[in-house]
């Protein structure tokens, strides 16, 4: 998330900031050699690990930008 805020602060194209980190979340598995049964547990987790991570910095820290279809409010919001 850090990656993508500076990305988007500096003007990165989007394949970058988005594409780079899904690429290798979807290449970990080859590249530490999970056997069927760990890999099997890993893709579910990644699957929900992604969207919670988003609301969480879209929800702490309020970066909007990352939660588009989903506005999550920000807890500086809720306090006031």
């Amino acid at each position: 998330m850090v990656f993508a805020k500076m990305g988007t602060t500096v003007g990165l194209p989007v394949w970058l900031y988005y594409g780079v980190p899904a690429v290798l979340t979807w290449l970990l598995p080859s590249v530490f050699r999970m056997r069927g049964r760990v890999v099997t547990k890993y893709v579910p987790v990644a699957v929900l690990v992604a969207p919670m991570i988003h609301v969480t910095f879209s929800f702490v820290l309020g970066w909007k930008e990352y939660m588009l279809f989903i506005p999550v409010p920000s807890i500086w919001e809720l306090i006031g």
